[in-house]
């Protein structure tokens, strides 16, 4: 059925097509035109649901005629759309050779034929059509974006931004988001490659394109610990809070050792506190639960826990936080049974699902700052617990 609705789609615009024609031709004759026999059989063989023949046919009767280069179109994108690569680059190709094409239709032919490259992963070639189109100035928006695509499978961040660049200054949607992510990239391979100043310099670009890039400033207070500046790495792990507070689980461990190498773990706690007051955040909770016990303060401790128990919805990982604190206790006098339950909580924890794209839904453990299934930059985020998705359509990671 799928097959079949894709295959009204050069039906539709052979009909428009014919229908056009039978206007023009009845106003200046009364006959009705014949209906070419070939349309006919392969709109019988769709109605009796065979949309392989149907598609035959249709394949013939455009190439009978040589002037329905919108239907030649439409054929290649169907033919792309099913992963038929090859027929859609030879009916493309063939449109791209007919003489005196004019400049609109030949920047679409080059267009699809590009984006038949791009799917069949022949990137050199779809990205000379991209610049092809370009040169035209016909359908830059759409040449761009697929180049951008295109640099961003080849990793060649550079010239990705450089196709941001350009459109950003041709539509409204901002590519500012975008642009940071790219930076960050560079920064990232400098850093790998001991450059950090070069590192640096990428990371304070992306945050002059997106000051609320998350990313950015978390490579920051990473470059500061390699140079042992933890004071520093501290007010950019800092940042975080103020610019997407939902990735406060993932930056809380790098903040706690800078703090640790710092010598200031009061300080901290300080931090916890603070976040805990103005947001009462699950993490911020966890971190204090940890750090009063770390510290042997016993007392904030079960004023914690009592408090925090006796809401509706206790997260899984805070009531291992309490299971933790009664095998601390002795068990009240039965810590194997306790330690069992830890376990068992620690297994189920293990097994969930930590971080979301925001955009598809796709699951995944662990922090992507590139989207694996819709392509997305920064729209992975840690999971609030006990949090259902209003996302119905998911898609799962290991």
């Amino acid at each position: 059925m799928l097959d079949l609705l894709w295959l009204l789609l050069p039906v539709a615009a052979a009909s428009g097509w014919y229908t056009a024609k039978w206007s023009e031709e009845k106003s200046t004759n009364n006959d009705i035109p014949n209906i070419p026999n070939e349309y006919v059989k392969g709109i019988n063989f769709l109605v009796n649901e065979q949309p392989d023949k149907a598609l035959e046919v249709f394949i013939r009767f455009v190439e009978v005629d040589s002037d329905t280069i919108e239907t030649h179109v439409v054929l290649g994108n169907l033919f792309r759309q099913r992963g038929e690569v090859d027929r859609a680059i030879r009916i493309h190709q063939n449109l791209i050779a007919r003489p005196n094409l004019d400049k609109i239709h030949r920047a679409t032919a080059l267009l699809e034929l590009g984006r038949d490259y791009l799917k069949a992963g022949l990137l050199g070639r779809a990205e000379g059509l991209f610049k092809e189109v370009i040169a035209i100035g016909i359908q830059k928006k759409e040449a761009h974006q697929h180049l951008k695509e295109l640099y961003e499978q080849e990793r060649d961040w550079e010239k990705a931004i450089d196709n941001a660049v350009s459109l950003q200054k041709m539509k409204p949607l901002k590519q500012n988001g975008v642009i940071a992510h790219y930076y960050c990239e560079l920064g990232g391979q400098a850093k790998q490659n001991q450059q950090l100043k070069i590192a640096e310099k990428m990371a304070k670009k992306a945050l002059s394109y997106d000051r609320k890039c998350v990313r950015a400033s978390i490579l920051l207070g990473d470059l500061c610990v390699e140079k042992e500046d933890y004071q520093t790495a501290i007010k950019y792990y800092s940042n975080v809070f103020t610019q997407n507070l939902q990735y406060l689980s993932f930056v809380l461990p790098l903040l706690k050792r800078a703090h640790e190498e710092n010598d200031d773990l009061i300080g901290y706690q300080g931090y916890l506190q603070k976040i805990h007051n103005d947001h009462h955040e699950l993490s911020s909770i966890l971190g204090l639960i940890e750090s009063y016990r770390e510290r042997g303060d016993v007392q904030n401790l079960r004023v914690l826990l009592k408090e925090e128990l006796e809401k509706q919805d206790v997260p899984l990982s805070l009531l291992r936080k309490y299971i933790q604190y009664v095998i601390d206790n002795d068990g009240y006098g039965h810590p194997e049974v306790f330690c069992c339950i830890a376990n068992a909580l620690d297994h189920h924890l293990d097994a969930q699902i930590s971080h979301q794209c925001v955009r598809c839904g796709f699951e995944v453990r662990g922090v992507f700052w590139q989207c694996p299934c819709c392509h997305g930059w920064g729209t992975i985020q840690p999971r609030i617990e006990n949090k259902e998705t209003a996302l119905a359509d998911k898609h799962y990671s290991v």
